[in-house]
């Protein structure tokens, strides 16, 4: 049986600092913490739905 999702939809306060200092660091790509969008995430099909802190969308590679 696939384990249930937490039904703790917080993000913590070390992941929004995180996220924050990536967005003014010039990071080219998109970021989210919305509930709705982790959710979709955590439930891609695989078998281990796990409810991510954040989700980071690169624009492009290190070159």
């Amino acid at each position: 049986m696939i384990p249930r999702l937490t039904q703790s939809p917080q993000v913590s306060p070390a992941v929004e600092r995180y996220i924050h200092a990536l967005n003014e660091s010039g990071f080219t790509g998109d970021t989210t913490t919305r509930y709705g969008d982790r959710l979709t995430l955590a439930t891609d099909n695989s078998i281990y739905q796990l409810l991510p802190q954040a989700i980071v969308f690169p624009r492009s590679t290190a070159m």
